[in-house]
């Protein structure tokens, strides 16, 4: 169980520093790969769900239950 631990852990580090910068580069996509976002809504929806995911993984890494005495 410590191998589950460890790779929920790392998943949820990894998906917080690849998806917090996202919505600092709102405009910014629009500018580089066009045409722009017109449904700020749905982005920001999408990287709101996908952080409360790496939560969900950060929980699931500290789950004592599963993981013994």
């Amino acid at each position: 169980m410590k191998f589950a631990k460890i790779i929920f852990t790392v998943a949820g580090i990894w998906g917080v520093l690849t998806l917090t910068p996202l919505y600092f580069t709102f405009n910014l996509i629009g500018q580089k790969d066009p045409p722009p976002i017109t449904h700020p809504a749905f982005f920001y929806g999408f990287i709101g769900a996908a952080l409360a995911w790496q939560i969900v993984f950060f929980i699931i890494a500290t789950d004592r239950h599963a993981i013994g005495p």
